[in-house]
């Protein structure tokens, strides 16, 4: 070895997203879904829960300093995961 790295050497074939996994559908009862809206369902369930959850927590306790240092955060993070990122055109 002569220490150079040569591009073509270390150049991976990545392939895409459909070629590592296809679309596949989940089936469960009588219904069909596809494997994104599940994920997606799960995950707003999964926000909607914490949201309540942090909401219950700051009406019951109003005045308690340490009860907002730790939900505020947590729900604010949450609610940032419902909200998409700004488009650049």
């Amino acid at each position: 070895m002569n220490g150079e790295s040569r591009l073509e050497d270390t150049a991976l074939d990545i392939p895409s997203d459909e070629e590592i996994q296809p679309e596949r559908t989940w089936v469960a009862c009588c219904s069909r879904t596809s494997v994104s809206a599940a994920k997606y369902y799960t995950t707003v369930g999964i926000c909607a829960s914490v949201i309540a959850f942090c909401g219950i927590q700051l009406a019951a306790h109003p005045h308690d300093l340490e009860i907002r240092a730790a939900y505020l955060p947590l729900l604010s993070g949450t609610l940032m995961l419902l909200v998409d990122p700004p488009k650049h055109d």
